[in-house]
């Protein structure tokens, strides 16, 4: 998200946005953590239900 973020801010300033590769790269990186986030969170859940401790990652 910091990314994007001075990525705008440094479009607003100078006034060249960036190029449209880097932008979709950015946004497939944010898709994927906030994916990632999603399935910590799942697991965190699972382990509080369930009492565990531990968990095999994958």
């Amino acid at each position: 998200m910091a990314e994007l973020d001075r990525a705008d801010a440094a479009e607003a300033e100078g006034g060249q946005p960036l190029p449209k590769g880097r932008l979709e790269r950015l946004a497939r990186k944010l898709a994927f953590l906030v994916r990632e986030a999603e399935e910590t969170r799942a697991m965190q859940a699972r382990m509080e239900a369930s009492g565990e401790t531990q968990v095999r990652c994958r």
